[in-house]
């Protein structure tokens, strides 16, 4: 193990500094750990790997590597000139748990278990809340004349390519492969496979190219769906699914997954309509998370990864993003845990998706995160149901 101090060529802004410490997982798969030094941004000391295996461990390269996260953030922290502001603000629980040895209680308790770096077991409360959570908002979608489809968790890449969706962050991308099929190659790779005890050959010639993906938004599959049709009204969908997002490190409970459950609900037409549902549905949320007494607030959004790529060709709104973001008393803060987005004609016009004259329509989605809201909940409420309010045990008998 070596431990290096970087010497930083651009100062790290307080506001960059959780985007940074994201992205830094993903500078090189050597580095161990790292930690940005308490003097105003100017270095980061890094701890890497200095086996001869895998990736390079020169340490120059790393430092190199190190330096492009750090610019590569800032630059996008240049690009996002909007200032962040707290839209609402949301106290619905008087009586937040206390937060003082809050993890330490749900891990002995096994509601969660970790088996692995990405592979998380949960249990009551947990299940049943994300249960009552997703029908919570499928009730709401179907207050809006939803139609309600379900979609396969994968998409061809050629499809997301079209969408531009890997001209950003492609580090969150989780592809599939498969076996070529040649009996010959797969007879080979049975024999290695058993010679060395069940470990499959890493060599090359057994698996095909990445022709599809793991899919990394709910929404994207209804874009797919309505290819090339000719919408004669105004039309909303509401899909439930997984979302696939390689975390790496920064993966950590029910905070940050792997995968995760989404409830969405799409709407597309006019740009008056997309904007208004959005309006509509940030109202009615309002409403849900004052049923689960929760408290948070919504606040605008840069991260909006639809907009990045070729997005001056579009159509656009002002706010496309805002983000819900729910309180964890254990750690001072709040996290994501959903998105209230307008994307202007963007997927309209990638999806030839327009009206009877021929304009591209416009789209919109609200995205939930199930597991982080029912993470919210036992955060904000504690583990023990019967110490719930009377009306937070009753969503609990009704869904378990």
């Amino acid at each position: 193990m070596i431990c290096v101090d970087v010497s930083l060529e651009r100062t790290i802004p307080p506001n960059a500094v959780d985007e940074v410490t994201y992205w830094l997982n993903f500078a090189s798969e050597k580095i161990t750990k790292f930690d940005i030094k308490p003097d105003g941004g100017k270095s980061i000391k890094i701890w890497f790997d200095d086996s001869n295996s895998g990736a390079s461990t020169d340490e120059t390269e790393i430092v190199r590597k190190v330096q492009m996260c750090v610019d590569n953030v800032l630059d996008q922290h240049v690009l996002d000139t909007n200032e962040i502001n707290v839209l609402n603000v949301f106290e619905n629980n008087k009586t937040l748990v206390d937060k003082k040895d809050f993890l330490k209680q749900v891990l002995s308790s096994n509601v969660v278990e970790s088996l692995g770096l990405a592979d998380i077991v949960i249990k009551d409360p947990l299940v049943t809340l994300v249960r009552a959570v997703d029908y919570t908002i499928r009730d709401l979608a179907k207050k809006f004349e939803s139609q309600e489809y379900a979609y396969s968790n994968i998409l061809p890449v050629n499809y997301l390519e079209s969408l531009h969706h890997f001209d950003t962050s492609p580090q969150n991308s989780m592809f599939i492969t498969h076996m070529v099929p040649d009996s010959e190659v797969a007879n080979q790779f049975i024999q290695e496979t058993v010679k060395h005890n069940g470990i499959i050959p890493k060599r090359d010639g057994f698996l095909s190219g990445t022709t599809h993906a793991l899919s990394p938004a709910v929404c994207y599959h209804v874009y797919l769906h309505l290819r090339n049709s000719v919408l004669k009204q105004d039309l909303m969908i509401t899909t439930a699914g997984r979302n696939y997002r390689y975390e790496g490190q920064n993966a950590f409970l029910l905070e940050r997954l792997w995968d995760f459950s989404a409830r969405e609900i799409v709407f597309i037409g006019s740009p008056d309509f997309v904007r208004n549902t959005r309006s509509l549905l940030i109202e009615e949320s309002q409403r849900i998370l004052a049923e689960f007494e929760l408290d948070g607030h919504i606040e605008n959004c840069n991260d909006a990864l639809f907009l990045r790529g070729d997005s001056h060709k579009f159509d656009l709104d002002p706010n496309p993003k805002y983000e819900l973001r729910l309180k964890l008393p254990y750690k001072d803060s709040h996290f994501s845990c959903g998105s209230f987005n307008v994307h202007g004609n963007i997927f309209g016009l990638r999806n030839n998706i327009t009206n009877p004259q021929g304009d591209y329509l416009w789209s919109g989605c609200v995205a939930f995160g199930l597991e982080r809201w029912a993470w919210a909940i036992i955060a904000q409420h504690g583990i023990d149901t019967t110490k719930w309010s009377n009306r937070l045990q009753k969503i609990f008998e009704r869904y378990q």
